[in-house]
């Protein structure tokens, strides 16, 4: 694959001590190379990774920094969630409704040889609109019901690409039922229908599913990832996209990725995305586009964020004005921003609810 070299210091994020830490996450660099390194602190950094994906994966970049036991714990734990999210994959596709395994459930094949890394806590299925009726009805005859869980914001749900998880009787099931890849404005660019044309089929140990494109993956988790304001909980989807660049499946069609990515109102994230994992220290493809270098203290406070996998705050959870600064500066064009923020003014009058419209 046709890569541009790794970037020269003058055009590291501000502050960096190593690039060495986000090529190990997309694996270009091996483990070995993170050893104890000054200025790296690969202890704390190992614990943040584990809290923030999954100590199975901490254990893997950081060899020897975690302990066996829990690091055996979470590798368990990864597969027992994924092995749950596949069953009901396959049960409804077995009953006449085509699913297509998201994020973290297909990720998991997609950007890692080992998918016991890839850290887990629901199972995204995106099914086609015309099929949310049966499905519901075969989950919830076969003992799920929506969780209901609160939202931290007082707006509620804003989102429509999915709803309320999905619990099993027994609690240890949670599905994330989609019927687009993600919300607004993503649809714009790549639908629901688009990620199914593209969609193809792959071998588990546990049999056959439907993953999405690589290309589409990627997208959905920059998609995701600016939603998250690039914050704590967009890690793993940022891991994930990392990988893909990386090539875990080969070079991806940028042309396309660009183009989807102008359509859906997401070029401004993709473009901070590609712009950090070059900063990092990832070999980013020329293809993908220049390595323009956004400016700003913004910027450079995310690129430090990721590099110390939040070293400065990694219990803290951002203020309403740093989360608008970070939306409006970063993560989203300015009419999707505003679009947004009426949406959750609405919200406040009347919250979302997160259940399917009946």
């Amino acid at each position: 694959m046709n890569h541009t070299p790794p970037p020269a210091m003058a055009s590291r994020l501000p502050g960096s001590t190593s690039p060495r830490l986000w090529p190990c996450l997309a694996g270009q660099t091996p483990t070995a190379g993170l050893a104890p390194t000054a200025g790296l602190a690969p202890t704390g950094l190992a614990e943040r990774l584990g809290r923030l994906t999954s100590p199975a994966l901490a254990d893997h970049v950081f060899p020897g920094r975690v302990d066996p036991a829990i690091a055996r714990e979470a590798r368990l734990l990864n597969r027992f969630r994924r092995a749950a999210g596949l069953r009901w994959a396959r049960r409804l596709d077995q009953a006449g409704i085509p699913v297509v395994c998201l994020k973290g459930l297909g990720t998991a094949y997609l950007a890692y040889l080992d998918p016991d890394l890839r850290g887990l806590s629901d199972a995204d299925l995106l099914i086609r609109p015309a099929d949310l009726d049966r499905a519901l009805e075969l989950l919830e005859g076969d003992g799920f019901r929506f969780a209901e869980a609160r939202t931290r914001s007082p707006w509620g749900f804003v989102g429509e690409a999915s709803f309320q998880p999905l619990m099993s009787r027994d609690g240890g099931t949670n599905l994330d039922l989609h019927i687009q890849p993600d919300a607004w404005p993503l649809p714009l660019g790549l639908d629901g229908g688009a990620v199914f044309r593209a969609a193809r089929r792959i071998e588990t140990e546990t049999g056959a599913i439907t993953v999405p494109a690589a290309e589409h993956a990627f997208l959905i988790a920059v998609s995701h990832a600016a939603r998250d304001l690039f914050g704590q909980a967009a890690i793993k989807g940022l891991i994930d996209a990392a990988r893909l660049v990386a090539g875990a499946q080969g070079a991806l069609d940028w042309a396309e990725i660009r183009d989807r990515a102008q359509r859906g109102r997401i070029a401004r994230p993709l473009r901070i995305v590609l712009a950090l994992f070059r900063g990092l220290g990832i070999a980013v493809p020329a293809a993908a586009g220049p390595a323009a270098v956004p400016a700003g203290a913004e910027y450079r406070r995310l690129g430090r964020d990721l590099e110390t996998l939040f070293e400065n705050g990694a219990e803290v959870e951002p203020g309403r004005l740093a989360k608008l600064r970070r939306e409006w500066l970063l993560a989203a064009e300015p009419g999707v921003a505003l679009r947004r923020n009426l949406r959750r003014l609405g919200g406040l009058i009347r919250p979302g609810t997160g259940l399917p419209k009946v």
